[in-house]
């Protein structure tokens, strides 16, 4: 009986372990994956606003943070007038995700903050991006992005829940 006790435990601790493990693989790919992907947005929203193209900037937004913002075209706008200057340096300041199934599917919420430094200030991107909505790929995209100068972070609250909301954040 004692045998069969040890048996139990031991299987049941070895299959905890295991799946601590896939958890932590499936962490690492996703990080892995979407990290370049952020990366790579990031310069594609930061040279859309050196173009001064607003089409293009929209176009990342999902179809989903489009429909529920209060007003996209003039987040748009108010990005473009209040962005300024030629970009010098971009950096990661962070990066995080939330993964998990919805109807089905599985979503991928990645969660990136970038400094960027232009010859006339240096400006904070807070970016939510569905990089992956498999049971609806119109709501894959740019769900909110804020971004505020470096100077006005000592107000700032970035807590990632109440950043999300739709659009392009405007005070």
């Amino acid at each position: 009986m004692r045998r069969l006790y040890i048996v139990l435990v031991s299987m049941l601790f070895i299959s905890f372990f295991l799946l601590f493990v896939n958890g932590i693989i499936t962490i690492l790919k996703t990080i892995k994956n979407d990290k370049p992907v952020m990366d790579m947005r990031m310069q594609q929203m930061l040279e859309t606003l050196e173009n001064n193209d607003k089409y293009a900037l929209k176009a990342m937004f999902s179809k989903k943070a489009i429909d529920e913002a209060d007003d996209i075209d003039g987040g748009i706008d108010y990005l473009f007038d209040f962005f300024q200057g030629n970009v010098e340096s971009c950096k990661s300041g962070g990066f995080g995700f939330e993964s998990g199934y919805r109807n089905g599917g599985k979503i991928v919420l990645s969660k990136s903050r970038y400094t960027v430094t232009t010859d006339d200030d240096t400006y904070l991107f807070f970016i939510l991006d569905y990089t992956e909505y498999e049971t609806n790929p119109d709501n894959k995209g740019f769900y909110t992005l804020h971004v505020i100068k470096k100077a006005d972070e000592t107000w700032f609250e970035y807590d990632w829940d109440n950043l999300e909301i739709a659009g392009i954040y405007r005070p």
